[in-house]
């Protein structure tokens, strides 16, 4: 960070501030309407806290890259607006003669998930006028206007849920330090919450079905070209959803019967892509059959600077029912890892808490319920399918590919609010009441 953050960072700070107060009355009713900026203002805060760790603690990283790639851009713009603007929309590694000067720049260009954000950077770059803490600012506005909307979906579903849902959604440390920093996860998160909530709509009102369809088009932009697999693994649960919602009015028999394996069919097909993906991105190796032979070479950038922080999924048969068989002990580690003893770092301590507090709270409702009741709830209510299936299909991925902590942290927070929120419905969960009806029913009613 530089000095021009030190000035523009608090004005930027109190400007978003401002522009919620304005704009609260839309995304708020009165019930909610105090969670707003409070939400906001943690987010805020953990892009500081962020931005902070990562220079003086890790002493620099990608959230600094993708700044620089960016400031190469706006310089470029600056010099020749033309120019600038060829720079702006050539494709990851495409090199011309009158561009490499400054793409060569940026290692960012060879890769189209980073030349995505690097791009987002610049934009967030030139309203910031070049501070680096006010464009984490606008990164950390844009994830908490999406997963205001994901608050949104769930609470008119379960409006008496509204503090639970807030700390579920807001107030869960990982999402709050990894999710508000100028990085992909922040951009990815508030990306799933406009298309969780634009999806449901879409699919349970009659009215706005453009406006959804648009919103889910430009999520679904978002996400492919930052992190395609969060979408493979998502979708397969929103799927189920829309089949559970909409098998009442299927009346043909046959289509009944035919819907399932098709479901099956999709759910195994997306999974399929959202491991290769992970494998081809992320790990850098461009097939599933490579990924399983080098698999325990893989370190990110941040794992690198995390001695200690790797872990084991023990011997694995690497072939694809090997390779599922680990599916339990790689759910596990997202969930429930690190253990209090296998912190390595005074980051790793953050999550190792939260993991443990996950553990615990899993342990009593299936405690409190019982496995058959806690088994009961969870076929018989279509939101915590939707969150659960997401949550294990996740889950089990990145457990598998990851192969340290550091990692992890970053790539399991988008399941973190479904986790949590499918935890608290079957814990205190009621269903809303239709007007005049005695037996309990479920209705739903959406935000725009």
């Amino acid at each position: 960070m530089a000095l021009i953050d030190a000035f523009l960072g608090p004005l930027y700070f109190i400007i978003l501030v401002v522009i919620a107060f304005l704009i609260r009355g839309v995304f708020t009713n009165k019930k909610n309407r105090k969670y707003f900026i409070p939400a906001l203002v943690l987010k805020l805060i953990g892009a500081t806290v962020f931005g902070l760790i990562y220079q003086f603690y890790y002493g620099g990283g990608d959230t600094f890259n993708y700044f620089n790639a960016a400031k190469v851009v706006m310089e470029a713009f600056g010099e020749d607006f033309s120019l600038g603007l060829k720079i702006y929309f050539l494709d990851a590694g495409d090199y011309t003669f009158d561009t490499v000067k400054y793409t060569y720049r940026t290692s960012f260009f060879r890769s189209g998930e980073e030349w995505f954000l690097s791009r987002m950077a610049v934009i967030a770059g030139f309203l910031s006028f070049g501070s680096f803490l006010a464009s984490s600012y606008l990164f950390a506005f844009f994830a908490f206007l999406g997963t205001w909307k994901l608050y949104q979906a769930f609470l008119l579903i379960y409006p008496k849920l509204t503090f639970e849902f807030a700390l579920a959604i807001f107030a869960i440390p990982s999402l709050v330090f990894w999710g508000s920093g100028l990085m992909k996860d922040t951009i990815t998160l508030g990306a799933l919450g406009f298309f969780t909530h634009a999806s449901i709509s879409f699919f349970s009102k009659k009215n706005g079905k453009i406006k959804n369809f648009i919103v889910v088009y430009f999520a679904v932009w978002v996400i492919s070209g930052l992190k395609v697999y969060i979408l493979f693994t998502f979708l397969p649960a929103m799927l189920i959803w829309v089949y559970l919602k909409l098998k009442g009015s299927i009346n043909n028999p046959v289509l009944k019967f035919v819907s399932i394996p098709v479901l099956i069919s999709l759910i195994v097909l997306f999974g399929y892509f959202a491991i290769t993906n992970l494998a081809a991105n992320s790990v850098k190796y461009n097939s599933v059959e490579s990924v399983t032979h080098r698999i325990g070479g893989f370190h990110t950038d941040h794992g690198s600077r995390e001695s200690g922080s790797t872990y084991s999924l023990g011997t694995i048969e690497y072939t694809p029912v090997g390779i599922l068989k680990k599916a339990p002990e790689s759910i596990n580690v997202t969930l429930f890892r690190p253990y209090l003893w296998e912190v390595g770092s005074p980051v790793m301590l953050m999550t190792a808490f939260e993991s443990l507090a996950f553990l615990l709270v899993t342990l009593f409702i299936l405690v409190r319920s019982g496995p058959l009741k806690f088994v009961g709830k969870f076929f018989s209510n279509p939101e915590v399918i939707l969150c659960i299936v997401f949550t294990l299909l996740l889950g089990y991925i990145v457990g598998f590919m990851s192969l340290n902590f550091g990692a992890l942290a970053r790539f399991k927070i988008p399941l973190l609010p479904f986790f949590a929120m499918a935890l608290i419905i079957i814990l205190k969960g009621e269903r809303v009441k239709k007007p005049g009806k005695k037996k309990k029913k479920r209705i739903i009613a959406y935000a725009n």
